[in-house]
């Protein structure tokens, strides 16, 4: 066993810094009570729950007025929206997403449209094929969980409101909140996504909806609020987890142009630093995507002649941490569908390996991963 790994899986859930937790350690000690209740103690939590709202929605979108819905996981948030009375007729438009968000979709029971991918970016005429006016809504990732590439929302938008203007708009932001600038009023968003797990937090996560006068939207909200006071189709959220994902959005936005700098300057380095390496039969590692079109946070490759879940196990066996996917799907024996829908045959599939990064990564750590990965690939 190793004495200290290096982790770089941080897309599946990013590591804790130690402020973080004694932020949650102080929240949890003062708001134990049922903020739910009728008594002073619950009074106060609400108004600290309140005021992490106002702190959540200000960071993200910069929209005082969208209304937050708090939960214990994006995947209990997406289940929770499966359930939507105004999302189980027409058809809903949507491209290959995280696994939790697409079996969701599938849970409403609408007919699903799924638009295809140009070299992992939604394609925009078909897109404008596929939604019309019985589409109730269109969903579409910001940043890709496994290859990390970055969707034009605003360039969505346009098709969107030309050819189904009556549909929500809902972005998984769930790789990019508290790391890149949501495009909120820009692409003129209806839903965004955050989860606690993937800015260091100790869990939560919060779906950010647009309030308005639109019949569709405000019947939405209520059927949020309805679905915990009424129906329990969903339990209390815990404040402490909540007030600790709101601090942490907070605080990555007020450091975000040096921590986004930071971690651009990693990721080329560690690009340059791949460039080099040989792999068997003189082969050589393919970057699933330029900088520029993807986050900096994520680093996606193939290995050709190499088994991703292979190399992440001998990785860990010397002290580095990362994945050859998503973690949601990481026991199937089935190839990426993200990877074979951007054409990747099965055995390049096969061969992905995931590099994500997070505020403590530096480049110490990049020659350390360098050096690893050289020694794995002698020995495979």
């Amino acid at each position: 066993m190793p004495d200290k790994y290096l982790y770089l899986d941080n897309a599946a859930a990013a590591a804790p810094e130690q402020a973080v937790i004694d932020f949650f350690a102080a929240a949890s000690m003062s708001c134990y009570a049922n903020q739910e209740a009728i008594h002073q103690q619950a009074y106060a939590i609400r108004q600290q729950l309140e005021a992490a709202e106002n702190d959540l929605v200000v960071a993200l979108t910069g929209d005082a007025t969208a209304q937050v819905i708090w939960g214990g996981s994006g995947t209990d948030l997406f289940n929770l929206l499966s359930f939507a009375p105004m999302l189980r007729k027409g058809n809903i438009v949507t491209t290959l997403e995280h696994p939790a968000l697409q079996a969701a979709l599938k849970r409403t029971g609408t007919e699903l449209r799924v638009v295809p991918l140009i070299n992992g970016k939604v394609d925009l005429d078909e897109l404008g094929r596929m939604a019309d006016r019985g589409t109730v809504l269109v969903a579409i990732h910001h940043v890709q969980s496994e290859a990390g590439i970055i969707q034009d929302l605003t360039g969505i938008r346009k098709i969107i409101s030309g050819c189904a203007p009556q549909a929500l708009f809902f972005s998984d932001t769930i790789q990019s909140a508290g790391k890149l600038l949501i495009p909120w009023k820009d692409a003129g968003l209806d839903i965004i996504s955050v989860s606690g797990h993937k800015l260091g937090t100790p869990g939560g996560g919060a779906l950010i909806l647009r309030t308005g006068k639109d019949s569709t939207r405000k019947n939405l909200v209520e059927f949020f609020v309805r679905s915990r006071s009424r129906e329990y189709l969903a339990g209390r959220p815990d404040p402490a987890a909540m007030l600790t994902l709101a601090h942490a959005v907070k605080t990555c936005a007020a450091e975000s142009a040096q921590v986004l700098s930071t971690v651009r300057t990693i990721n080329l380095k560690l690009r340059e630093a791949l460039a080099d390496i040989e792999l068997a039969g003189k082969r050589k590692i393919r970057f699933t995507s330029p900088p520029e079109d993807a986050s900096p946070f994520i680093l996606h490759m193939t290995m050709p002649g190499c088994e991703g879940a292979v190399l992440v196990r001998m990785l860990s066996e010397l002290g580095i941490t990362v994945s050859s996917g998503s973690a949601c799907s990481a026991e199937s024996n089935l190839p990426s569908p993200a990877l074979t829908a951007m054409n990747y045959n099965k055995k390049d599939a096969f061969s992905a390996l995931r590099i994500s990064f997070w505020r403590n990564n530096s480049i110490d750590d990049i020659c350390r991963f360098t050096d690893t990965l050289k020694a794995v690939i002698k020995d495979y």
